[in-house]
Formats: C-alpha cells, structure tokens, sequence
C-alpha cells in the first residue's frame, strides 16, 4: 500500500532529517540532514545496556564507511593491508587490479557467519590518507547489514528480541537485515532507527 505524503514526511523525521523551513513551496516540502551530537553506545563485547563507550564517535560522518589500507609496492606488483583489520590483506599486479582487490577482500571480510558474536572493528577516522594509505569504502549493502548487527550485539540484544521489538511475527524476518542482500526499505529502515537511534544512514549507505 503506497504512503501518502504525512506518512512519508513522518518517515523522514524518523530516520534523522528535520523540515526546512525556508526550503518548499506550497504543499512541497524541503528536507534537510539533521545536525546529531556525538553518538554514545554500549561496548558491543559486553551484554551491558548501559551507555559506556564512544564507540561510533563518527556515528553521523560525512564520509562513506570507509576502511584504510597501507600499500607496498613489491617485486611483482603490490600488496595492501587494512590498517584497521588484522589479516585483511590482498595484492594485485597493477595498482588498477588491486583498488578492485582491496574492495574484494574488505568486503568478504567484514561479512561474518549468522551464528557469530564476532564483529570487525569499525572504521578509524583518525587515520589520514597519503601516497601509501588510502581509503576504501565499503559496500553500502555490506555496511548496512554490518551495523544492524553491531547495534544489536551493542545493545546485548539476541535477534529473537530485536524482531519482536520491530513487530515481525517472526525472527527470519528480521535476519534478513544482517545479510548482505537485504534490500530494505523507507519504512524498515525508519524502524531500525527507532530501535537503535544511534544508527546513522547517511554512514551505513554512503550517503
């Protein structure tokens, strides 16, 4: 069933974006990105709700999820490193091969299994870019199913809880959302944003 325009400006507001009031003409709305203190949340190691740990400082950042990688050239080719992910490495032949390697290797090893409590660490902003360090992002697809799982095990939830609380009859639905070819849409990710306020999608989709 479509969404009339109340229900769509209302979706808006939920998922981080504030009515501009000199934007808009007559029943036309302007929308723009809302201005959102540091983010705040648990430490996803432990079962603790409590807010302890800036651990998604860069939680609304202007730039993509993006990792970084160290590049060494070597006798044949070049080889790359993720600084933040230990033992995500690749090489390539030329430089143009491994850009698409380095993309490859992140994105496959980011991706963890349904069943695991492990997550990969998060993008370090700190880190500057220079001839031998540079940035890759990370599939928007990727970084979306990524975060929806950070926040749950942030929050010490179990999937079971986190799709009663988003009103799915089932837990296959909301598993969904922690795989790579979810597709979600408006009205899902506004209800991922009411759950897990912190999340960014501006971050999660490289907007």
């Amino acid at each position: 069933m479509p969404l009339s325009g109340k229900e769509m400006r209302k979706l808006f507001l939920e998922v981080g974006y504030e009515i501009d009031p000199g934007g808009g003409k007559g029943s036309h709305w302007k929308l723009k990105k809302a201005r959102c203190p540091t983010a705040i949340i648990p430490n996803p190691k432990t079962r603790d709700r409590t807010l302890s740990e800036k651990a998604l400082e860069g939680s609304w950042r202007k730039n993509k999820m993006k990792y970084h990688f160290r590049i060494q050239k070597e006798k044949k080719g070049y080889s790359a490193q993720c600084i933040e992910l230990e033992g995500c490495i690749t090489q390539g032949d030329t430089l143009k091969e491994l850009q698409k390697n380095m993309k490859e290797a992140l994105n496959l090893y980011v991706q963890e299994p349904a069943d695991s409590e492990d997550l990969a660490a998060l993008p370090k902003e700190s880190i500057r870019k220079s001839k031998a360090i540079v940035g890759v992002a990370l599939d928007p697809s990727i970084a979306f199913s990524f975060l929806v799982r950070y926040y749950r095990l942030a929050y010490g939830m179990t999937q079971q809880e986190v799709a009663k609380a988003m009103g799915f009859d089932n837990v296959y639905s909301y598993q969904r959302l922690e795989r790579r070819k979810c597709n979600p849409t408006l009205k899902i990710m506004a209800m991922v944003k009411q759950i897990f306020p912190e999340f960014s999608l501006d971050y999660a989709l490289g907007c």
